[in-house]
């Protein structure tokens, strides 16, 4: 026999962290909520640990891969790991890409400004240059959503990798600042 021990992943589900051979390193002890250590019959040559869940009330061990061999385990998980970096990379570079509007919108903040005054000196009703700063604004946000849209199509993990979520080089060469 041996005792699993379970514990929060990232994700708030319930990962074995630890695995301890006939003991219970615990006993007598109160685990700290969403912890666990449970006994359970763990056949390293039938098994992967990470295989394992607890079931849905957290009082037994089971595979997540039933009638699955060793090495199908294996490679269900090393596509799993696979998909999780690709996900977490992929995150990353979205927020990266969603940092840089800041970038592009907020220098221009002060030329919005300018550009009401200087509308309203001209003219109750004139808006050139505030439509200069919206269109601006407008094509920012564009060219980030266009580069972001660009990261989620992409389909393996050395795409993803090499993806420069940095849009704003072009973005500035193409929108230049003349209001």
């Amino acid at each position: 026999m041996a005792f699993i021990y379970f514990a929060e992943g990232p994700n708030s589900e319930l990962l074995p962290v630890n695995l301890f051979q006939n003991m219970n390193p615990f006993d007598g002890e109160e685990l700290p909520s969403g912890e666990y250590c449970i006994e359970y019959d763990y056949d390293k040559t039938a098994e992967e640990l990470d295989s394992l869940r607890l079931n849905s009330d957290q009082t037994a061990v089971v595979n997540r891969f039933p009638g699955k061999t060793l090495e199908e385990q294996r490679v269900l998980l090393f596509e799993e790991a696979k998909a999780s970096r690709k996900k977490l990379l992929r995150t990353d570079k979205v927020n990266r890409i969603k940092a840089l509007i800041s970038d592009v919108i907020e220098p221009v903040e002060w030329r919005a400004e300018r550009a009401r005054d200087l509308d309203y000196l001209e003219g109750e009703n004139v808006t050139t240059r505030q439509k200069k700063v919206a269109v601006y604004r407008k094509a920012a946000r564009d060219a980030n959503n266009a580069h972001e849209a660009l990261l989620n199509s992409l389909t393996t993990v050395e795409e993803v990798i090499a993806f420069d979520p940095d849009w704003t080089k072009e973005f500035f060469a193409n929108n230049p600042i003349d209001f």
